[in-house]
C-alpha cells in the first residue's frame, strides 16, 4: 500500500465523470464531519491526513457496488466514507517510523514527520473510531449498520489488514508466490472486499449478492496491489523497499497475476444485474 500511484480513472470518460461525482460526494461528507476533534492539534493531523486526499478509490468502489441497488443514497455516502476513514488510518500507521518507516506520502511528508510519531498514532486510531461512529449514524436499516460495522472491524483486525502488515513486516516469503498473494489479499484486499461488501449492504442487496461482490472487491484489491507495485518497479521508489510481487516473482508472473485477478473480479462482478459500470472500473488495472 506504499505507492498509490496506480490510476484506474483515465480512458473512460463517462465512468470518469461518474467517479469523479462519486469523490466529490465523499469529500463533501468527510468535510461536514467537521470539527473532527476537541483537541487542536488532533484537529490540525486530521485535516492533514484527509484533505486534498487521494483518488478515493475504495469509497467509488463502495458506491459503485451499493449504486447497482438502490441508487446513490445518503446512507451509502456515508459507509464510503467510512471506508475511507479506515484507509486512511491504514496509511498513516504504515508509515510509522516502526512500521514501513516512510517519510513521504503521495510526494508529501508522512504525519508523523509533519506532526510527532505519538500524534500519528493518535490520529490513525481515531480515524477507527470515527469510521465505526459514522457507519452507525448513517440512515440504514439496523441490521444492515450490524452487517457493515462487523464486517469493517473484521477487515482491519487480525485476520485482516493486521494479519497481512504483520506477516509484511516479518518478511514471509518463504513460498513466494503463494505468501505474496495471502499477503496481498489481507494488506491490501481486506479492505477493497470491506468495501464492496458494504457498499452492496448499504444499498439494499441480497445476502447472496453482497457476499459475491465482496469476492470481487477482494480480488480488485489483490490485482490492484499487483499493478501498484509494478508500477513501483517502473517507478521512482526503491521496489525492495518493502514487500513487492512483481519483484519478488518476476514482472511476467507479476502480469500474469494482475490478469488473472482482474478477470475473476469481473466475473464475479457479472453475476450482478446492472453492473457494467463495475466491470469497467474493475477493467482499467488492466491498463497499467
Amino acid at each position: 500500500m506504499k505507492g498509490e500511484n496506480v490510476s484506474v480513472i483515465d480512458g473512460d470518460i463517462t465512468l470518469k465523470n461518474r467517479l469523479l461525482e462519486y469523490r466529490g460526494l465523499v469529500n463533501s461528507r468527510l468535510e461536514n464531519m467537521r470539527p473532527f476533534s476537541s483537541a487542536s492539534t488532533l484537529e490540525n493531523a486530521f485535516e492533514a491526513a484527509i484533505f486534498p486526499g487521494g483518488k478515493r478509490l475504495r469509497p467509488m468502489l463502495s458506491i459503485l457496488c451499493g449504486d447497482i441497488f438502490n441508487g446513490v443514497t445518503n446512507g451509502l455516502v456515508d459507509v464510503a466514507a467510512s471506508v475511507e476513514l479506515l484507509h486512511i488510518a491504514s496509511l498513516i500507521l504504515d508509515d510509522l517510523p516502526s512500521m514501513d518507516n516512510a517519510d513521504e506520502r503521495r510526494g508529501k511528508p508522512s504525519l508523523h514527520k509533519v506532526y510527532t510519531p505519538h500524534l500519528a498514532v493518535l490520529c490513525g486510531h481515531g480515524m477507527v473510531s470515527q469510521a465505526m461512529y459514522l457507519t452507525t449514524q448513517a440512515k440504514l436499516p439496523d441490521n444492515a449498520c450490524r452487517k457493515i460495522v462487523a464486517e469493517l472491524a473484521r477487515c482491519i483486525g487480525p485476520h485482516g489488514m493486521a494479519a497481512g502488515q504483520a506477516d509484511d513486516l516479518e518478511g514471509v516469503f518463504e513460498s513466494a508466490h503463494d505468501n505474496l498473494l495471502k499477503i496481498a489479499a489481507w494488506k491490501t484486499g481486506c479492505l477493497f472486499r470491506a468495501a464492496a461488501y458494504c457498499g452492496a449492504v448499504a444499498g439494499g442487496a441480497s445476502d447472496a449478492d453482497a457476499a459475491m461482490l465482496g469476492e470481487c472487491g477482494l480480488h480488485f484489491g489483490i490485482a490492484y496491489q499487483i499493478a501498484d507495485d509494478l508500477d513501483d518497479v517502473d517507478g521512482e521508489d526503491d521496489p525492495m523497499r518493502s514487500f513487492n510481487i512483481a519483484t519478488l516473482i518476476g514482472v511476467d508472473d507479476a502480469r500474469v497475476e494482475l490478469e488473472k485477478e482482474t478477470s475473476h473480479a469481473q466475473r464475479l462482478a457479472a453475476k450482478a444485474k446492472g453492473s457494467d459500470a463495475l466491470i469497467r472500473f474493475i477493467g482499467m488495472l488492466q491498463n497499467v
